[in-house]
């Protein structure tokens, strides 16, 4: 299947700590890129594989961002067991 994918737009630039998502279901998997302001990087990657619920991924250094993209590898019928996504920042960087 192909990729899916949703574009973020914050509001401003914030510094990303940490990534959580909700798997309903086992062997779902989710990646968020960051855009530098030329391109993608930094990707995370979390996989459901034998578990249920929260999964998390604590950033060893926050990455300052103003635009995140989240990709479902096994395309947008598998993004339906990923009920809920959230971003923990430490603070918006003044502009």
């Amino acid at each position: 299947p192909k990729q899916a994918e949703i574009i973020w737009e914050l509001d401003t630039s914030y510094d990303i700590s940490l990534l959580k998502a909700y798997f309903k279901e086992t062997w779902r998997s989710i990646s968020f890129e960051f855009w530098d302001g030329t391109q993608w990087t930094q990707k995370q990657t979390m996989n459901g594989n034998t578990e249920k619920g929260w999964q998390r991924i604590a950033l060893s250094k926050p990455i300052a961002t103003t635009r995140m993209r989240v990709t479902f590898p096994n395309g947008w019928e598998s993004a339906r067991f990923i009920s809920e996504i959230e971003v923990q920042v430490i603070r918006p960087l003044s502009r």
